[in-house]
């Protein structure tokens, strides 16, 4: 280039050079030069400065979205993107901004710039709430970039009922989807997929079906039928490894459909004769549950008399009673007993005139082995047992021997009705009779059992030795706790809720054991005489009988507290005790002592025989059999 050539700097730099005329000759060139150069660094600047940069053109995500993730999930760089110019090179320091957009949860940082190689990425968080989650990544003047997330629920951590329990149902109703659960994670979400167990945990009943997969929403439910005793039902929804829902559902008695007789009526009584609370019923619902606060009108149909009151409410057992006062003349004598829409129940008792003598009798039993134990549903249906398995039935006329099929000693016979009676007897022998033949029952003991008696044919009890206590539920009989090692001998109630066991001896004192529905606890011990045998006529009239230093002894409970009687004064063990009523009690003992108790004192009457008695029950005060050692069987009856 020649210096001439070059345009000339502006008009304030000629006058820098026109200054420089007195430059030496030998430096113009190199000035010369110099000059040159700085024009053309001047002339490349401004190229520069008027040239336009690449702008960004592109934003794109980088790897794909998760398919599938738990909910409030957390991922480092979770959302990437990249951005480039239009010729594909990366764009670094572009902001990049990350929102939420559907789903909840969080993106962090809300704003990144891009590094050299045009990438920027952010935490996703996503939302508690399963389903979709959406996020997106936008550059200023660019189409933004979006993520899409499907999230799951997490694992299963909490089993919840839904709804709440019914308060009061029908006993035996059936509710469909009446347990009604929802298994959610952490976060609340419904866990589909999970298998919930449903089982009843008391008061009878069951649900159905007993297991359930949780649908789409976390929900299981099954049909609960409660049972048929009335009380609390629960039942449990349980989730492997999660706490169990427990639902609580108290049942009520439906309406009465039934009223029943209790006890047997007397077969044959003295003309006029009393008898406090002689004519009883219970009243029950389909279920035989009791029913409470229901009115119950009693009458007399034939042969004269009266019964007071006439109107009677049942109680929480669904028990009523009235005195009977029968006819003045001999013959039959009817009540009965009636709830409105059920069928009444009748009474039936011959009276013989007043005055009729009344004695005690040796009947023949066919055996010599020893007698313990006597009991009947009628005056035509009486059952004896004893010694070597021995069992004798009175059909009305004569006594026979029935096969037992065990050569145990049976101590005691009880039951509900002709079909249904039991003996029980050494090693824990219980034997069964449905009203065909006797057969052994299981017992689950080896303890020996002296006494037997209960309420209905689906509760019964039984006692023996070591302070051995069984009930039986219907089904099977099992171990009670007792609270005491004595020997039990007796045991007598006036309703499932209200059972007394007597027990212990001489030496070491008597055991009075009571039962209130729910546990069994001591009510006298030790300051008593040994205990033989327990009856009475209600909750406050309660007798036991024993001995002590070879004296018998009455005890007495008057509805607070026992207490002893006195001693008959004779040196004679009492064994049994049995009455028709609160004034017409038997007490039975050694060498064929039977004592009397006219509502007033006990007295001594002769028995006909100088046998041990060790059991005696009747169907009234002119039909009392008693039994004892060498097979002995005396009967009270009018004499030919």
């Amino acid at each position: 280039m020649n210096f001439t050539s070059v345009q000339m700097p502006p008009r304030e730099w000629r006058q820098t050079l026109v200054s420089l005329a007195d430059i030496p000759t030998w430096m113009v060139p190199m000035l010369k030069r110099t000059f040159v150069f700085a024009c053309l660094l001047a002339a490349i600047a401004c190229a520069t400065d008027t040239a336009t940069a690449p702008v960004a053109t592109t934003i794109v995500k980088i790897g794909t979205d998760p398919t599938s993730v738990v909910a409030g999930a957390s991922f480092a760089d979770s959302v990437r993107v990249r951005v480039t110019d239009g010729s594909g090179n990366p764009k670094s320091g572009v902001s990049v901004a990350f929102a939420v957009t559907a789903g909840g949860g969080s993106v962090t940082p809300a704003t990144v710039s891009t590094d050299a190689n045009g990438k920027a990425a952010a935490k996703f968080i996503t939302g508690t709430t399963v389903g979709t989650n959406t996020a997106t990544a936008t550059v200023t003047g660019l189409t933004p970039v979006t993520f899409s997330i499907l999230t799951t629920a997490a694992a299963a951590s909490v089993v919840v009922k839904f709804g709440t329990d019914p308060s009061i149902v029908v006993a035996g109703a059936s509710f469909a989807d009446s347990i009604r659960v929802r298994v959610t994670d952490a976060a609340n979400n419904p866990k589909a997929g999970m298998s919930v167990d449903f089982a009843v945990t008391a008061g009878g009943g069951s649900v159905t079906p007993a297991q359930v997969i949780t649908d789409a929403n976390g929900k299981a439910a099954a049909k609960f039928i409660t049972g048929t005793t009335v009380g609390t039902n629960t039942a449990t929804a349980s989730v492997a490894g999660l706490t169990p829902v427990t639902f609580s559902i108290t049942t009520a008695s439906p309406d009465a459909t039934f009223i029943a007789k209790i006890g047997t009526d007397p077969s044959i009584v003295v003309a006029g004769a009393s008898f406090a609370d002689s004519i009883r019923v219970r009243v029950t619902d389909a279920a035989s549950n009791p029913k409470a606060g229901v009115s119950v009108a009693f009458a007399v149909t034939a042969g004269g008399g009266s019964v007071t009151p006439v109107t009677v409410i049942t109680d929480a057992n669904g028990k009523a009673a009235a005195k009977f006062i029968t006819g003045t003349t001999a013959g039959a004598n009817t009540a009965t007993a009636t709830v409105t829409g059920l069928t009444p129940v009748a009474f039936s008792t011959t009276t013989i005139p007043a005055g009729t003598t009344l004695v005690w009798s040796s009947v023949p039993s066919g055996t010599t082995q020893p007698l313990h134990g006597v009991w009947g549903t009628a005056a035509s249906d009486v059952w004896a047992v004893g010694g070597n398995g021995t069992i004798l039935h009175y059909d009305g006329t004569a006594w026979s021997t029935a096969p037992s099929g065990t050569t145990r000693f049976l101590y005691a016979v009880w039951g509900t009705s002709a079909s249904n009676a039991w003996a029980v007897g050494d090693n824990g022998t219980i034997l069964h009779y449905d009203g065909t033949a006797w057969s052994t029952a299981p017992s689950g003991t080896t303890q020996p059992l002296h006494g037997v008696w209960g309420t209905a044919a689906s509760n019964a009890w039984a006692v023996g030795g070591n302070g051995t206590i069984l009930h039986y539920d219907g089904t099977a009989w099992s171990t009670a706790p007792s609270g005491t090692t004595e020997l039990l001998l007796g045991v007598w109630g006036t309703s499932a809720s209200d059972v007394w066991v007597a027990g212990g001896d001489y030496y070491s004192g008597g055991t009075i054991l009571h039962y209130n529905g729910a546990s069994w606890s001591a009510s006298a011990s030790g300051a008593i005489p040994g205990a033989w045998a327990v009856w009475g006529t209600s909750a406050s009239n309660v007798w036991a009988v024993g001995n002590a230093f070879y004296s018998g002894w009455f005890i007495h409970y008057n509805g607070s507290s026992w207490s002893t009687a006195g001693s008959t004064g004779l040196n004679q063990y009492l064994l049994g005790i049995w009455g028709s009523s609160a004034s017409d009690a038997w007490a039975v003992g050694y060498n064929g002592q039977i004592l009397h108790y006219d509502g007033a004192i006990w007295s001594s009457v002769s028995s006909g025989t100088a046998q041990e008695l060790d059991g005696v029950w009747g169907t009234s005060a002119a039909n009392v059999w008693a039994v004892g050692a060498g097979g002995v069987i005396v009967h009270r009856s009018p004499a030919p």
